[in-house]
């Protein structure tokens, strides 16, 4: 069975608090809906919250039926969101073996310092495009290298 014919069969487990804020995988922390049931009850808490995880699940369901979906490109935090993050991470001690893991992530990820090419002008960095632009760098990224369907011309450029 296909992964979008799935998503339509049975119940599907919905996290009252959402994982995204916290919520556990705790049998109190859960209810069953019907798929469709539970990509409105993401549309709704999308549309008050505005939580790009709440867009990504009732994307994911929609796809299965080919129904209209949300756009969250260009998805940006606010000022005051990225301040408490920043002091959040203020002071963060990693272990080695973290600093390894996260270097190890980045070896072998040359696309973030190719040139592209979007709408017509040519950018250094994929991050360039996307900030003159107003995108969020991993949906430009994935249009470039062809894994969605893009919403603006671009391509990778030699």
């Amino acid at each position: 069975m296909s992964t979008k014919n799935a998503l339509l069969k049975g119940f599907h487990k919905h996290h009252i608090v959402p994982k995204h804020s916290g919520g556990t995988d705790s049998p109190n922390n859960l209810v069953y809906l019907h798929p469709i049931d539970h990509a409105i009850l993401h549309k709704l808490r999308y549309r008050q919250l505005k939580h790009p995880g709440d867009a990504w699940a009732y994307n994911r369901i929609m796809s299965a039926v080919g129904e209209d979906k949300f756009s969250i490109t260009g998805y940006k935090r606010t000022e005051e969101t990225r301040n408490k993050l920043s002091k959040l991470k203020m002071g963060r001690k990693l272990t080695n073996e973290t600093k390894q893991k996260l270097s190890e992530k980045k070896v072998g990820n040359t696309n973030a310092t190719k040139k592209c090419m979007v709408n017509g002008i040519v950018f250094d960095k994929v991050g360039d495009a996307a900030k003159h632009f107003n995108l969020n760098v991993s949906s430009l990224s994935m249009w470039l290298s062809g894994k969605r369907k893009a919403k603006v011309e671009c391509k990778y450029v030699e």
